[in-house]
């Protein structure tokens, strides 16, 4: 019998830790609180893993036409095991198929794993006048890792991240691509509004 192997996104949101859980549900809740604040009809979420957020979404009441992308048919899997009534698909964000148009697409810490945000920024645009972008924000995300006995001989860095983001590197990138981008913050996360 095949041994299933999780992913480390897998392995944060099913984490017993009560730091970790402390922390990751007001970062989806200040997400929903902005979403809710854009008002949109039809949402994608670009690497959207195994649809934790999908799952935080739909037990806090969120009726949405969202449809959650992922490069990983295992991800993918689990997602729509996770979410039977969402719709989600296996798409790569950085060479994206889907071309329909959405009023919003998410982008919940995919940046900090590439090394040409770029590419997933531009594919973002062409499908959505809106974005929400999520990065661990440093050094915090590093600090409080490495306090927690993660990552220690690398300084609590993530070893599958190869972008780390304060408040002005993600400024600086967002404001190539975005007349309009807001930054805020929620724990060791930055999140980011984009309109064009």
């Amino acid at each position: 019998m095949k041994k299933e192997i999780k992913s480390s996104n897998f392995l944060k949101y099913q984490s017993k830790n009560f730091l970790k859980r402390y922390l990751i549900n007001p970062l989806f809740y200040k997400i929903m609180q902005e979403m809710d604040l854009l008002k949109p009809k039809e949402i994608v979420d670009l690497a959207c893993g195994e649809g934790f957020f999908e799952q935080y979404l739909i037990k806090n009441g969120q009726k949405l036409n969202l449809i959650g992308v992922d490069i990983s048919f295992q991800a993918v899997a689990e997602a729509k095991n996770r979410n039977p009534q969402a719709n989600f698909l296996v798409d790569d964000v950085l060479n994206l198929k889907l071309k329909e148009k959405f009023d919003l697409a998410l982008m919940l810490e995919l940046l900090e794993h590439l090394s040409q945000p770029e590419k997933a920024i531009a594919s973002a645009k062409k499908i959505a006048r809106r974005v929400i972008i999520s990065v661990p924000w440093e050094p915090w995300f590093s600090w409080l890792s490495w306090l927690g006995g993660k990552h220690f001989k690398r300084f609590g860095k993530h070893p599958e991240h190869c972008q780390f983001f304060n408040k002005k590197k993600l400024q600086n990138l967002l404001d190539k691509h975005f007349p309009k981008v807001e930054i805020k913050s929620s724990g060791p996360w930055l999140i980011a509004v984009c309109q064009h």
